[in-house]
């Protein structure tokens, strides 16, 4: 009996916080080298714990100080390293975890659902394994949740030193993102509803203005140090692309994305605590409205799930070696009907929440003036300006995601929340040991290919003494080596990875790579699924040039599309119309599989009509590619097209036409088409 009694007292989150460190061991978080986009904000904490340096990278579109600082300190306790910023996150992943923890305290909710709901984001594919890196996402989500957290208690008892660490723990997420400006914000709205006299609206104020102001205050210093980059996120960028118009299927596409995930993400949640309806006579308009608005939403972006980035199909993480993207590589992979049996799961997810949702939006009595509704309505509010903030913006990965999961739980969670069917509690366990389980393997296994790939690297450039310009290592060695500047490549399954390789005689990859041959192999244990798999090092031999092509209009009667309008260089540049759509046409006989073709071209686009570059076989099912994208500008608006392509193994003809192609029919001008053929 009174091991039970112990038990009993045994703080809920204790068994959570052991479980987490297990999950660690399992993982094993150890190697020196980024992951993700984790190189930039890492370098740049090196650099400060090493040489007292703040320099925000190229790579950077948020204020970051914050979790500079954070880093640089623990490097200067324990040596500088992308080991000890990993192991920093990791702490303070943990803290986040007690504050998701602490966040329903004010609602009543029992501690247990706490924990469930603290539980769900813990192993939760994209907290979990970011937990493992340097990026922002976990950093900003703890900070910002304890903002939450103590905001909640002002809204409960009112107490001033509770709003004083709101604001500075708001202020801090501020400074890892600029998106840290929601708390103060949702929260002036909320507490001015509550109490509606002029302290109240004192106090909110002071609230925006603290954290308006010190952002603002940052901006204005980075800006006095150097120009900031066109990358850096603004409220004026958010205003400006508000401005632009609203995108209403791209609109409908990212709701879907981002309502989908979060069906997914809560449907344990929503089974074991029985968020179903026992009885359809004073639910079912409630659930009628859920189930046209859950498949209107699926309708919409089933065709544009997963949103990837951190979850990719049956792995996790970004596979940034060079083949990855186009499907060359090991990791398990869901067929089509697997594929759609998972997004039936999340939409079912999502069907159930949102019927939880609208029944007790319907039946239940809440005082509106009270702690519980204030406290809602800070959620909802947070939620609205950051789906907002999704919507509208311009990337969206699914890793952006992650914040909305315990505000949304502050919705939907109650203090009367009841335990659910044996079988549906059963269901719901049995889902979410899926999802932990897959979170520490995926992890593992991302931690533990990425491990090979750096051994692979490491051997090359120290004990070979190959430099890192004649390398593709993957997205995070060529960025961290910055081996060919800021220069990005194009993107194109036949040219070289568009991550900075300035060259690419050697390459690492997860299979044998065509038209090279494999000079080494590391290997790695996985456990999805679980066996020994392998890293290849590549070679390829040097290439000659065996012959060059310059075309420029100068060379090309009127009717051709000679036109003294627009030019780059000469006198004259060649104008692709709706009459005349082809230009600067030229055959290369005796081509073959593993030649490499330079290739660049000017073009002036003003109506930014869909036109470019084609490399094709006179018969395109043998070859065709049609390269659009454009890398660099110069000041009087020419567009240069540029891209060094290999032909595969599969090409088996012996003639590949080059010429420019502009289908739009709006007037573009191309200049200075230059080919340097190599073997």
């Amino acid at each position: 009996m009174q091991m039970l009694s112990s038990f009993r007292n045994f703080s809920p989150f204790g068994i959570l916080a052991t479980v987490w460190l297990a999950a660690i061991f399992i993982v094993q978080p150890f190697g020196d080298f980024p992951l993700n986009d984790d190189w930039s904000f890492g370098q740049s904490a090196l650099d400060l714990a090493r040489k007292g340096r703040f320099v925000l990278g190229h790579w950077q579109d948020m204020t970051l100080l914050v979790q500079l600082l954070w880093g640089a300190a623990f490097c200067k306790l324990f040596g500088s390293s992308f080991i000890v910023l990993r192991w920093s996150v990791l702490l303070l992943s943990l803290w986040g975890l007690w504050g998701t923890y602490r966040l329903g305290e004010g609602l009543g909710i029992a501690p247990w659902h706490r924990l469930l709901l603290t539980a769900c984001v813990a192993f939760n594919p994209w907290y979990f394994s970011l937990s493992f890196s340097f990026m922002t996402d976990v950093p900003f989500y703890v900070l910002l949740i304890w903002s939450f957290c103590y905001y909640q208690k002002v809204l409960v008892s009112n107490r001033s030193a509770d709003f004083l660490l709101g604001i500075l723990l708001a202020v801090l997420a501020t400074g890892i993102r600029q998106f840290g400006i929601l708390a103060p914000l949702s929260f002036a709205v909320a507490y001015l509803w509550q109490h509606r006299n002029l302290r109240a609206a004192g106090l909110a104020a002071l609230s925006i203005a603290v954290a308006f102001g010190s952002l603002q205050g940052y901006v204005q210093y980075l800006e006095s140090i150097r120009p900031l980059s066109a990358s850096f996120g603004s409220f004026g960028q958010l205003l400006k692309q508000l401005g632009d118009g609203p995108r209403w299927e791209e609109l409908g596409i990212r709701s879907g994305q981002i309502l989908f995930y979060m069906g997914l993400w809560w449907l344990p949640a929503a089974l074991i605590l029985g968020w179903y309806p026992t009885s359809l006579r004073r639910s079912w308009a409630s659930g009628l409205l859920a189930l046209m608005l859950t498949l209107a939403l699926a309708y919409i972006a089933w065709d544009r799930l997963p949103a990837g980035n951190i979850l990719n199909n049956c792995f996790i993480g970004p596979l940034t070696l060079k083949g990855a993207f186009m499907g060359q590589h090991t990791f398990p992979s869901l067929s089509p009907s697997q594929m759609n049996a998972f997004k039936c799961l999340g939409f079912a997810g999502l069907f159930v929440l949102l019927w939880h949702w609208f029944r007790r939006l319907t039946y239940r009595e809440v005082n509106l003036r009270s702690a519980e509704f204030s406290i809602r309505l800070m959620s909802f509010l947070a939620i609205v300006l950051y789906s907002g903030y999704l919507l509208i913006g311009f990337l969206l990965w699914d890793r952006y995601f992650i914040l909305l999961l315990p505000l949304l739980g502050l919705l939907v969670f109650s203090k009367s929340d009841r335990a659910g069917h044996w079988m549906s509690r059963l269901m719901g366990a049995v889902l979410f040991l899926a999802m932990l389980l897959f979170s520490i393997a995926a992890t593992h296994d991302y931690l533990a290919w990425n491990g090979a790939r750096w051994k692979a690297l490491n051997d090359l450039e120290i004990e070979k003494g190959i430099p890192a310009s004649q390398i593709d290592g993957g997205f995070e060695f060529n960025a961290l080596r910055q081996t060919n500047g800021n220069e990005r490549n194009s993107i194109s399954p036949y040219g070289k990875s568009w991550w900075f390789v300035e060259e690419d005689r050697f390459v690492v990859s997860f299979l044998p790579m065509p038209c090279y041959q494999s000079r080494a192999s590391y290997t790695y244990r996985r456990y999805l699924p679980p066996r020994v798999d392998t890293i290849y090092l590549n070679e390829r031999q040097r290439l000659e040039v065996l012959d060059s092509l310059y075309l420029g209009a100068e060379q090309l009667a009127e009717e051709q599309g000679r036109d003294s309008t627009r030019r780059r260089s000469g006198l004259f540049a060649l104008r692709l119309d709706d009459v005349n759509q082809y230009g600067f046409a030229h055959t290369y006989e005796n081509v073959h599989a593993c030649q490499r073709l330079d290739i660049s071209l000017w073009r002036y686009n003003p109506n930014h009509s869909e036109c470019g570059l084609v490399v094709a076989h006179p018969n395109t099912a043998v070859f065709y590619t049609f390269i659009r994208g454009a890398l660099q500008r110069d000041e009087k608006g020419w567009e240069n097209i540029e891209i060094s392509l290999t032909l595969p193994t599969s090409f088996l003809g012996h003639k590949i036409d080059i010429y420019v192609w502009n289908p739009g029919g709006r007037a573009v001008w191309f200049d200075d088409l230059k080919v340097f053929r190599r073997e």
